[in-house]
């Protein structure tokens, strides 16, 4: 179970701090905010909405990148939810 309430470092060691909202095994469900020091505009194929800084996407069907940023720090806000459903993506 993550900490709850508390920034703390990523687990991939790429420079990013999390802070979990709310997590539920129960509700198979999570909700972050994940804060970059570096990492920029995100580039994103198939985006559900887009209004702004605001994008809402399917990172498991939909190729995305960050770009490098040289100033400045981005805040991603990332709900995650288990459907249980099987989806029909490509091998690899």
């Amino acid at each position: 179970m993550p900490t709850l309430w508390t920034w703390q470092p990523g687990r991939q060691g790429s420079g990013y701090d999390i802070f979990t909202l709310l997590w539920s095994t129960r509700l198979r469900l999570d909700c972050y905010l994940i804060r970059y020091r570096a990492g920029g505009e995100l580039a994103c194929e198939h985006s559900l909405l887009r209004i702004g800084p605001l994008n809402v996407f399917r990172p498991d069907l939909a190729l995305h990148a960050v770009s490098e940023v040289t100033r400045g720090t981005r805040i991603v806000f990332s709900i995650g939810w288990k459907t249980g459903r099987a989806h029909d993506l490509p091998p690899g």
